[in-house]
């Protein structure tokens, strides 16, 4: 996973596993998760694009 690039992936830094504390490292989004892009109301986006957005996915 750790070499895994692509321009639409956030970046997989690293992992602690700690047992009381497990968590994954990546790199800052700026923009947020995709969930915080499709519940913000001020970004416009029509019901077909956020469907087909999730049906790839989903794939």
């Amino acid at each position: 996973i750790h070499g895994l690039r692509h321009e639409n992936l956030n970046p997989f830094i690293g992992c602690l596993t700690e047992p009381a504390r497990p968590c994954l490292v990546s790199e800052y989004c700026a923009r947020g998760s995709l969930e915080d892009v499709l519940v913000q109301d001020e970004i416009k986006l029509d019901w077909s694009f956020r469907l087909s957005l999730l049906t790839d996915l989903v794939r």
